[in-house]
């Protein structure tokens, strides 16, 4: 395989996998792969880097992307709100004092 055809394979799984595909990235890194390697290595790399975004872009990769740990029953979530709502009752409370 060439760059301009590992090129058009990552457009291709870029498009698959609902990613933005930037060619002057996919360049670069299909460039570095040929260099350190051969076409299949750098065919590896560029399944290896959508396999990655693709799990980012999903709730779980995003998930433990943002919190840096799986919350799959959104517990922390809950306990903002709860949070949230004692700050709220507790300034409502302040404001009444004041005025009454």
């Amino acid at each position: 395989m060439t760059v301009d055809e590992l090129l058009h394979y990552a457009a291709f799984r870029c498009d698959a996998a609902l990613i933005e595909f930037q060619p002057s990235k996919f360049s670069r890194m299909i460039r570095r792969a040929f260099r350190e390697g051969s076409a299949e290595y750098a065919q590896k790399v560029i399944d290896k880097f959508i396999d990655e975004r693709e799990t980012r872009l999903s709730w779980a990769g995003f998930d433990i992307f943002a919190a840096g740990h799986a919350d799959p029953v959104g517990e922390h979530a809950a306990r903002n709100v709860d949070l949230e709502r004692a700050e709220s009752l507790e300034q409502f409370s302040r404001d009444r004092r004041v005025a009454a």
